[in-house]
């Protein structure tokens, strides 16, 4: 496993996470999450190409991509995510692989094993710290080479002030995050595009929506934010 800060406080989280589909807050029925994005940008992306789920936490959404290509890798930077992903969703044309998207080095093996990769990206960037995602953006450049395109989707700025909002009368999946030194992290308005952009990545379309959680309130209300999507390629 990779020996950093961001890298230890995510194993602690996905060893101390009980087992289980949806126990992670963004841990949502497919439906709601890759199978909802689809539209977006599957008929982008070159069929020729693998698709990697990068931060592919549980599985559950990478063997929903295993439904509808042909070759899918699970990268995360948490053994721990990766064991439960195997025994959870072991798609036959699925392969889980430790990476850490800060790694230049890990990245480029990878690259240099696998070829150029289409890429699905989902709340990944806003939990690295602030210094470290130029070099993530970067490093999703070089995962996808020359032919391949990132659907990447991350927390809109609202996001922060949805989160202090809810009600904690209970318990909340917020809680795990924090307890493991993890803590939804504000990207700033623009901020998605300005890290994409100057990694060398061109927006061929991007929007905001509202993206589910696995948390529900006391009446039953399931807890939605503002999120953003965006489809990269390679600058010309």
């Amino acid at each position: 496993m990779p020996d950093n800060d961001n890298a230890l406080a995510w194993e602690k989280y996905w060893r101390e996470l009980p087992a289980g589909d949806g126990e992670a807050l963004w841990d949502v029925d497919p439906r709601h999450g890759v199978l909802h994005h689809l539209p977006w940008f599957a008929e982008h992306f070159d069929p020729e190409l693998p698709v990697a789920d990068v931060g592919c936490g549980s599985g559950r959404q990478t063997e929903a991509l295993a439904e509808h290509f042909r070759r899918v890798y699970g990268f995360e930077v948490s053994e721990a995510a990766l064991a439960a992903a195997r025994r959870a969703h072991p798609a036959s044309n699925v392969d889980y692989r430790v990476l850490d998207l800060c790694d230049p080095a890990a990245v480029a093996a990878c690259h240099a094993e696998l070829g150029d990769l289409n890429l699905y990206v989902r709340t990944v960037l806003h939990q690295l710290p602030v210094e470290q995602r130029p070099a993530a953006a970067g490093n999703l450049t070089a995962l996808l080479g020359e032919r391949g395109l990132a659907f990447v989707v991350e927390l809109a700025p609202g996001a922060a002030d949805v989160f202090a909002s809810w009600p904690r009368e209970q318990r909340s999946k917020l809680d795990d995050l924090h307890e493991a030194g993890l803590v939804p992290a504000r990207l700033e308005d623009g901020e998605l595009e300005r890290l994409l952009t100057a990694a060398g990545l061109e927006i061929v379309q991007s929007a905001e929506f509202r993206g589910h959680s696995t948390e529900t309130g006391s009446d039953g209300a399931v807890l939605e934010v503002p999120m953003r999507r965006v489809l990269v390629r390679p600058a010309s």
